[in-house]
């Protein structure tokens, strides 16, 4: 069975087991889900060629786009790419095992530290960036133009308020 016979299984099996309730909610959350998953699977064939995980690739692309030009602390990184400051430690230094990027003290304040990529970690991005966009393009190609605006402005809804139900 494919995934959307799955969520169609599993439908049918709620309803048929607990008819009192409606699974439609649950359905549609491990469609997310699914999706997500398999969206991953594509993206980590490619970032494999590159001896990157999609964390890693995240790191850099965020250095690459978001960080201003004299770098970007590792509190405020592991902002960006939602992960914990030891785990951001963890994988810049990997990184800079790599030469991809460097780190420097902050002036007047030797506990932070300032991240930058290099020029090799510069080039890297920018030759991965374009693959995986295209891979992104092909996965949202069975949607036209209207129903990708849609599903963006539905999922920023959705994740705004997650957002705002997990801050309380």
């Amino acid at each position: 069975m494919n995934n959307v016979e799955i969520l169609a299984q599993v439908q049918r099996d709620w309803q048929k087991t607990r008819p009192d309730i409606d699974p439609s909610s649950m359905v549609t959350v491990l469609a997310i889900r699914r999706t997500a998953l398999e969206e991953e699977k594509i993206a980590e064939k490619l970032f494999t060629k590159y001896d990157l995980n999609a964390a890693t690739f995240g790191l850099l692309t965020t250095l690459r786009c978001s960080a201003p030009a004299e770098g970007i602390t590792l509190t405020e990184l592991a902002q960006f790419v939602l992960v914990t400051p030891a785990s951001i430690t963890n994988r810049v230094d990997r990184l800079e095992e790599r030469g991809l990027v460097k780190r420097q003290a902050v002036p007047g304040d030797r506990r932070r530290w300032l991240v930058q990529l290099t020029s090799t970690g510069q080039e890297l991005v920018d030759e991965i960036i374009p693959k995986y966009l295209e891979n992104q393009r092909q996965l949202l190609s069975v949607l036209d133009d209207k129903e990708q605006q849609l599903l963006h402005f539905l999922l920023l809804k959705l994740l705004s308020s997650l957002t705002v139900a997990n801050s309380d």
